[in-house]
């Protein structure tokens, strides 16, 4: 994303979503952080703490862009990834993805939210500088 580009860049975003993604344990925690970053009050993090456990890292993490969700859901070492399209809250229809789709996917997303938005395009050009 340029000075004064109004439409960012999918693969770029999607790259530098990717950048950490050699050691899932640590992906979904560092994807979360720059999710809420981004756009804080569409994402919504579930962790890993409870009243016994000591494990307090991410366990899940979900962003609404429009009618569509992305979902990110750690178990044990692996990392699985969904796409879903709700309607005001009902889930109309859902598809598990590989991670690199629902990477591209999630900038596609990020990118036409920045078009709409100058919060959006300003904590975008934010990750990418």
């Amino acid at each position: 994303m340029g000075p004064g580009d109004a439409t960012p860049d999918v693969e770029l975003i999607a790259a530098s979503l990717r950048a950490d993604r050699t050691d899932l344990g640590v992906f979904l925690d560092v994807l979360v952080a720059k999710l809420t970053d981004i756009l804080p009050e569409a994402v919504v993090v579930t962790s890993g703490s409870g009243m016994f456990r000591r494990d307090k890292r991410a366990r899940a993490v979900a962003l609404t862009l429009g009618e569509r969700r992305f979902t990110l859901t750690r178990t044990g070492g692996t990392v699985s990834a969904e796409i879903s399209h709700e309607v005001r809250g009902v889930r109309l229809s859902g598809d598990q993805v590989e991670l690199d789709a629902w990477l591209t996917e999630l900038a596609r997303g990020l990118a036409d939210e920045a078009t709409r938005s100058a919060a959006a395009r300003n904590a975008l050009a934010q990750l990418l500088s």
